[in-house]
């Protein structure tokens, strides 16, 4: 439907904490020390994204998901 009806040319698939990190790697604002600059070049970090009825922690490397390392607290 996306493609026939509105036009769309191609189409980006990703887990939602994905685009948590790439938002905050692209930040307006800089990493406030060197440690954290590295890590946002890198494409590192943890994205914990706490809900109404759990909270999940979702780490990256190199900017891929680690989906082994994922942990849900429910």
């Amino acid at each position: 439907m996306a493609f026939e009806q509105f036009g769309f040319r191609s189409l980006f698939v990703a887990p939602g904490p994905w685009f948590s990190l790439n938002a905050a790697c692209r930040g307006a604002t800089a990493p406030p020390n060197v440690t954290a600059q590295s890590a946002v070049a890198a494409g590192c970090g943890v994205v914990v994204d706490a809900g109404f009825s759990a909270c999940n922690v979702v780490p990256f490397f190199n900017g891929q998901l680690l989906a082994g390392e994922c942990l849900c607290v429910c």
